[in-house]
């Protein structure tokens, strides 16, 4: 927690922390609906096999492959999440810390 005015240099180092983070969740849900599907065309197909009594142990662990990457990318994104939130200090008490008043206006 910052106790005493933030100068211009700690308040820009801190908003390209928070925008960096900003851009690194904006390309991981770019990233994620295409492991999605991944995911779901391995497991539709490992379904398949299943029924047809073909399981073949290659498709489940490509199918257990991309599940880990799913949940990997759904880890590191509520990760960022938590990180962005913190970062904002949207928690901390107003009188912890401000801002100096020639960046203010």
């Amino acid at each position: 927690m910052t106790t005493g005015p933030l100068s211009h240099r700690a308040a820009l180092a801190l908003i390209e922390k928070l925008y960096d983070i900003v851009l690194d969740l904006e390309q991981l849900r770019r990233v994620q609906p295409a492991l999605l599907s991944s995911q779901q065309a391995l497991q539709d197909q490992f379904e398949q096999m299943t029924v047809a009594g073909e399981v073949r142990e290659q498709m489940k662990e490509r199918y257990e492959m991309a599940k880990g990457k799913v949940e990997a990318g759904e880890a590191k994104y509520e990760e960022m999440r938590e990180s962005l939130w913190q970062g904002l200090k949207v928690m901390d008490p107003l009188d912890a810390w401000y801002v100096v008043s020639s960046l203010a206006s």
